[in-house]
């Protein structure tokens, strides 16, 4: 029976669960579960671990990611620094690639032990649903992955179920925050040490922060505020994807029609022919057009952070919460995750389980935080995030706590839905939010249009069609 829990829906947790007895505590038992000899999971470097080799695919690529300087040659010596004798041999491939490739290999018998599910379009569910996957209560003893799912954050536990199993637990997570430009609020007279609070105020800003000019481009030097996704908004505006069964696609939801209504707007204000004109005039900016000083404001994840340390190191930046409608109190997070799943058929079982349960920071004594520093991402754990360790992370990249209070903060959660057609229903989301923002259709129509192309899909799907 599918869990009832999220399929794409909002879901909020209590804070007593998660907070218990404040950091200190917590402090305590992260450090217990972790230390050497008494951490959940794991032996003792050089212990008990039996030699094995387990093979990793991932699709990160670049030099930043991949080669022996890159973040997963790092990573692994982190991880045999607790297991030597679990060699890991990371191999790359397109995120595109990967489900044929693996799809291809496990029927033939040679699945890699480890698989990076980037979940942003549901892969994981997808993998789940055609049993390319298998749940982790196969290869994980029981006391520890219970051990672990207490370690974790609600939110993360839930996002790696599907149909009642947990098939992946993510290494790392997404939220998304605004971030604005200090210098240029100062400009034009607003206070640089707090963002906009409501979207009434985000709109007055986004005013009087562009810059018009007659002679550039569109007409514009610069945009006060810009963004095209809609996900990143849909939890702050109460809305959803599917219902709680799974079986039914909810696009049309009241929610999600005054959040893209709201959206659209800002292109019919701004004129989305002369946006774009703008934005083709900056061409390609390595850094990104809010690090460029194209936009004032714009939202993005803790990763911007690293980008503006690297490439824009003397931007002074501000970081707020994404504003959310007066009739939704507190703080919503779309999230999706970075999941190592482990292929059905793995040969080596017992060293996937090891990686994937180092992947999440459990079994490491920095509770993961080491990795944030080759790559800063929203932490899984706010046990571990409390415990100290992230401290480093915070000192190297400013404002990065407040993406991690984004998630551990938030009341309302949206998922990728967790259904078998999660990538073609994501791709239709894409294209009638485009359609609407760009004046083809009315936001009204768009979502019909998508609630029941995509119905027809899932139906599809569940009737065995696919």
């Amino acid at each position: 029976m599918r869990d009832q829990r999220t399929a794409g829906t909002l879901t909020a947790w209590s804070r007593r669960r998660l907070l218990g007895a404040g950091a200190v505590g917590m402090a305590g038992a992260v450090a217990a579960a972790c230390a050497p000899g008494g951490r959940a999971g794991g032996t003792q470097a050089g212990g008990g671990d039996k030699p094995s080799e387990i093979e990793y695919w991932h699709g990160w690529t670049g030099a930043q990611y991949d080669g022996p300087e890159g973040m997963i040659a790092k990573i692994i010596g982190l991880f045999n620094q607790k297991h030597p004798n679990v060699t890991v041999r990371a191999s790359y491939t397109t995120w595109n690639d990967i489900p044929g490739k693996l799809t291809t290999a496990a029927a033939g018998g040679t699945p890699p032990e480890v698989v990076m599910a980037n979940n942003s379009d549901g892969k994981l569910y997808s993998y789940a649903n055609t049993k390319l996957v298998q749940p982790l209560e196969k290869v994980a003893p029981a006391a520890e992955l219970r051990r672990l799912k207490e370690w974790l954050h609600p939110s993360i536990w839930d996002l790696g179920v599907f149909e009642g199993k947990v098939y992946g637990l993510a290494m790392w997570t997404q939220s998304y925050r605004l971030l604005y430009n200090k210098a240029h609020f100062r400009e034009v007279g607003l206070d640089p040490s707090r963002g906009p609070q409501t979207l009434d105020e985000l709109a007055a800003y986004a005013e009087k922060l562009t810059k018009r000019d007659a002679s550039a481009p569109g007409g514009y030097a610069r945009l006060g505020f810009y963004h095209t996704g809609l996900n990143h908004f849909l939890p702050g505006f109460g809305g959803q994807l599917v219902d709680a069964s799974g079986k039914k696609i909810t696009a049309n939801h009241p929610n999600n029609l005054k959040a893209l209504e709201w959206l659209a707007g800002w292109f019919r204000r701004y004129d989305v022919d002369r946006i774009n004109a703008f934005r083709s005039s900056s061409g390609s900016l390595p850094q990104g057009e809010f690090a460029a000083e194209k936009f004032s404001m714009a939202v993005d994840g803790p990763w911007r952070t690293r980008t503006i340390k690297l490439l824009a190191p003397g931007m002074d930046y501000g970081v707020s919460y994404l504003p959310s409608p007066a009739d939704q109190p507190g703080l919503g997070c779309y999230t999706y995750g970075d999941i190592p799943v482990v292929p059905a058929g793995a040969k080596q079982a017992d060293g996937a389980w090891k990686y994937v349960q180092f992947l999440t920071g459990f079994g490491d004594e920095t509770g993961g935080a080491e990795m944030h520093m080759y790559q800063p991402q929203t932490p899984t754990s706010e046990k571990g995030y409390k415990a100290g360790a992230y401290k480093k992370v915070q000192d190297a990249y400013p404002g990065y706590d407040l993406w991690a209070k984004a998630l551990f903060d938030a009341k309302r959660f949206l998922f990728p839905p967790k259904i078998p057609t999660a990538k073609t229903y994501g791709d239709l989301l894409g294209k009638y939010v485009a359609d609407a923002r760009d004046g083809k259709i009315t936001p009204r129509e768009a979502l019909d249009r998508l609630t029941q192309e995509a119905q027809a899909e899932l139906d599809q799907a569940l009737a065995g069609g696919r």
